[in-house]
């Protein structure tokens, strides 16, 4: 078929196999998923992961799609004005990132973003009287899928309000961001409580 006869992932496919039949040492895939539709990058996705597994091959994969990142990469790199700002595991990345510009990438994706009836009310400092402490609640590794927040209620009477949130995977490794609001008179007993039982908080201000 001529070029302008194929769909957008049939083009892509052609450009991989024709950057292979070079016999690299690594593969260079430049945003090779923004242009195409939910399925296709899934196809593409797929494409890529097989051949890494099975010709044993390098690829560095350049993208603003945080979704892809945790769908096929090991590792991710975060590059801000040319600069590394933060490298790891991108498991580690996923479920504490330290930079700001991690984190701004990071918010598009489910379940670490708040919903904006809350983020426009959002104060640095805590109210007088009252009022709600807002946290994110990162449960990572063997703790992803304990059901903590219900025993925070059950076992110590503190009221929780879940905002928004969402259980991912990251290879095979599951992870969960939550972001709840608590009374300020109970915020810390409770963060002290689920830090104790090894998950991350992270207090983002509060509402009146």
């Amino acid at each position: 078929r001529y070029p302008a006869e194929l769909s957008g992932g049939q083009k892509q496919r052609v450009g991989i196999a024709r950057a292979l039949a070079t016999g690299p040492k690594v593969l260079l895939s430049d945003e090779a998923t923004s242009a195409l539709d939910p399925e296709t990058t899934q196809t593409v996705l797929s494409l890529l992961k097989d051949i890494n597994r099975d010709l044993g091959l390098t690829i560095l994969l350049i993208t603003h799609e945080m979704a892809v990142v945790r769908d096929i990469a090991s590792h991710v790199a975060v590059i801000d004005g040319g600069r590394i700002v933060e490298h790891g595991e991108t498991y580690d990345i996923f479920t504490a990132p330290q930079h700001a510009t991690t984190r701004s990438f990071l918010s598009g994706v489910t379940g670490v973003t708040l919903p904006a009836f809350v983020k426009d009310r959002l104060v640095p400092n805590a109210p007088a009287q009252g009022g709600e402490e807002v946290i994110r609640v990162t449960f990572a590794g063997q703790h992803a899928t304990d059901p903590m927040l219900a025993r925070l209620t059950q076992d110590m009477g503190i009221p929780v309000n879940i905002l928004a949130g969402a259980v991912e995977e990251i290879g095979t490794r599951p992870f969960g961001n939550l972001l709840v609001s608590l009374p300020v008179a109970k915020a810390a007993e409770a963060r002290s409580f689920l830090e104790s039982h090894g998950l991350m908080t992270e207090v983002l201000g509060y509402v009146g």
